[in-house]
């Protein structure tokens, strides 16, 4: 499949991004059955826990052999030669719990027990920032290592599908602002009513675009198809997008 769907847009001419949502490892009934991975079901010790150590339905990214696995379905999936990847965190929030690898690390950065402190402990988001930050360095450099090895002359894309305001992606460790410094992504795509955030607020377009001044990365909302409801909503929301700073506009469920 992926394989068609790059040579379908070689033949348009048109540019492709592959997707990969960062919890696609297991579906809720009634979709269990063929959305599903071996790699979750193999290894239960490798998920997310609870504060009680009730599992939940994801893996965690605090734990290195869940990171590795993902480094080698992005390396498998560069064999196709996308223009880039896109990796949707809006659709796998939280991506880390009170498992072990997580309030291991926490320990011996802070000399205390995660699963005490309150669910808003600034130091909680500080180190699942670090850890995700780790990760976007890595899939990065595993970007810009098979560009090489392909002696393919143009630079593989990263696009980060984040959520809509700065403090709910620093909740759950999307630290946008320090990867458009380090120069580690090239494309930021917005969605504006993940599960888990404050749909209350819109999107934070003059943050985004603050942060991304001055620099390459371009910022795209994500207009969702069955929310538009009129025409004329839809074309005023897109110019107010278009005049704070948007390079263009990504369409889901349309």
């Amino acid at each position: 499949h992926t394989k068609l769907a790059v040579q379908a847009a070689r033949s348009m001419n048109k540019k492709i991004f592959i997707g990969f949502r960062a919890q696609a490892f297991q579906a809720t009934p009634a979709f269990e059955d063929y959305f599903t991975s071996k790699f979750y079901r193999d290894h239960p010790e490798y998920r997310a826990y609870d504060r009680d150590g009730t599992p939940a339905m994801r893996m965690s990214y605090a734990v290195p052999q869940v990171r590795e696995h993902i480094y080698n379905i992005l390396r498998e999936t560069l064999a196709y030669k996308p223009d880039g990847i896109e990796i949707i965190y809006f659709r796998g929030l939280p991506l880390m719990l009170w498992e072990d690898a997580f309030s291991d690390r926490f320990r011996e950065k802070y000399g205390a027990d995660a699963k005490q402190v309150l669910e808003n402990d600034p130091r909680l988001y500080e180190l699942r920032g670090e850890i995700m930050t780790g990760f976007t360095r890595d899939v990065r450099k595993l970007l810009d290592d098979v560009q090489k090895e392909q002696g393919k002359k143009e630079r593989y894309e990263l696009m980060a599908s984040v959520v809509h305001t700065e403090n709910d992606n620093r909740k759950y460790g999307l630290d946008v602002e320090r990867w458009v410094k380090e120069g580690l992504i090239d494309k930021i795509s917005i969605f504006p009513v993940a599960f888990h955030t404050d749909t209350s607020k819109p999107v934070d377009m003059d943050w985004f675009s603050k942060i991304t001044k001055g620099t390459k990365t371009e910022v795209y909302p994500l207009m969702i198809g069955w929310r538009m409801s009129s025409y004329e909503d839809a074309i005023a929301n897109a110019r107010d997008y278009y005049a704070k700073g948007a390079a263009g506009l990504l369409f889901w469920d349309p």
